[in-house]
């Protein structure tokens, strides 16, 4: 990647903000600040104790907005697919197994505060089976049960690690 292709930056100096939002390239495109852009950037006030889980939070919700589409369904919208109960982790992706069947999902989380935590994660559906596995979505040999009860899991995530699921939803 050449400088300043989709990278952008800020710096803060004597009680100071600024903000790059185009930079000078060379390769592959030498005239990058012609033409029409769009860029949207936040600044988000934070108490210095606040929770990294809570920062990511407020960055997803603003780099994802709320898409509204209109059209007829058989079933209302009810609630999230999956949503964090408790722990110092976030959900970092939602994905069909590569080698799945349906009702099965690959649900990655990651720890956030840098010590281990307990994650209790809820679903809209009973959760039939559930296991921690490994990034190809093998099972992991030494792998800690993960606890299901009804909609919900829970499992130990270590600080500072990524932790993968695969689950067998109720249909």
């Amino acid at each position: 990647m050449s400088p300043g292709e989709g990278s952008y930056a800020f710096r803060g100096v004597d009680d100071a903000l600024a903000l790059t939002l185009l930079r000078s390239s060379y390769d592959p495109d030498p005239y990058p600040e012609i033409g029409l852009h769009r860029l949207r950037f936040a600044v988000n006030l934070a108490a210095a104790a606040a929770p990294n889980k809570d920062l990511i939070s407020t960055a997803y919700d603003f780099t994802h907005p709320l898409d509204v589409i209109s059209g007829a369904s058989r079933r209302p919208a009810s609630g999230a697919l999956v949503s964090l109960e408790s722990g110092a982790a976030a959900v970092s992706a939602i994905k069909a197994p590569e080698d799945g069947e349906a009702g099965e999902l690959v649900v990655r989380v990651y720890e956030t505060e840098g010590q281990a935590t307990a994650v209790k994660l809820k679903f809209s559906r009973e959760v039939l089976q559930a296991a921690l596995v490994d990034l190809h979505e093998q099972p992991l040999r030494d792998a800690q049960p993960v606890k299901v009860s009804g909609r919900g899991v829970s499992f130990e995530i270590y600080a500072n690690c990524i932790a993968t699921l695969r689950l067998k939803l109720a249909g």
